[in-house]
């Protein structure tokens, strides 16, 4: 799963183990695979709500053009 953190860091100031596992995307280049992320110490359900709010963010973004 690759996941684009410029456009998750247009969302909500929210600093848990979202923010936790953003960093360490960032060390490892913006991509890891899933279970690399396991290996990293991101639960699969922490990949899912990243991955849920860039999705929500890309639909607002489509529906205001």
């Amino acid at each position: 799963m690759q996941v684009n953190i410029e456009i998750y860091r247009r969302l909500s100031p929210m600093k848990t183990k979202i923010e936790q596992a953003i960093e360490i995307f960032e060390k490892n280049n913006g991509i890891l695979k899933t279970h690399e992320c396991m290996k990293l110490g991101i639960h699969p359900r922490t990949l899912h709500q990243i991955k849920h709010r860039v999705v929500m963010d890309l639909k607002k973004q489509f529906e205001g053009l």
